[in-house]
């Protein structure tokens, strides 16, 4: 019995190592995409709603070559300051938007002064 639950502790833990550097090596790919790819434009903030455990989801919406795509990311909490519409997640504002030329559904916002609201992401 000892011998089952030491391994299903390494199991978890192997599996818990494989989520932590599949996440480290999706960040890294995804970011030298935007590095070397990358080209800007403006998105407009089209939604924000709830998701759990006190994190936020916003929505943008951002054309390409005439094309609309829609894109998302978490963040925490917040309002936009009055000079800027004072909304929760600022709805209808525009904000400069990066995205990569050979597939633009890799992208990321810019969310300016409000950048320190959105998840952690680190780039190696």
């Amino acid at each position: 019995m000892k011998f089952i639950k030491k391994n299903e502790k390494i199991i978890g833990i192997l599996i818990l190592g494989f989520i932590i550097i599949g996440g480290i090596y999706y960040n890294t790919i995804r970011y030298d995409e935007l590095e070397e790819y990358g080209k800007i434009t403006e998105a407009e903030i089209i939604n924000f709603r709830y998701r759990s455990n006190a994190r936020y989801t916003i929505s943008y919406r951002f054309k390409v070559d005439g094309k609309s795509y829609v894109g998302s990311t978490s963040l925490s909490f917040f309002r936009c300051d009055e000079s800027d519409n004072k909304r929760k997640g600022c709805i209808g504002k525009m904000f400069k938007l990066t995205y990569s030329s050979k597939d633009p559904n890799i992208n990321e916002i810019d969310l300016g002064k409000y950048n320190r609201f959105k998840g952690i992401k680190p780039h190696f």
